[in-house]
């Protein structure tokens, strides 16, 4: 990846990949909040802890991304 084109086009990918997999899910969990407690008939608690975790998934992605275009 020597090449300034090719390397440009890894960032726009990376940065896509992390936004389609990890974002839409972290802007989208006010929406499905209530049918996903209801669905899997968990306590607020558990429902929350679901939340966190993608929050922290979505963290350590973007560190992973991060680190990938410094390598």
């Amino acid at each position: 990846m020597h090449d300034p084109r090719i390397r440009k086009w890894a960032i726009v990918g990376i940065l896509h990949l992390t936004q389609a997999l990890v974002g839409t899910m972290s802007t989208a969990k006010g929406i499905f909040f209530p049918s996903l407690i209801h669905a899997f008939r968990l306590s607020h608690a558990a429902g929350a802890a679901l939340v966190s975790t993608s929050i922290v998934v979505g963290a350590v992605a973007s560190l992973a991304g991060g680190w990938l275009l410094v390598r």
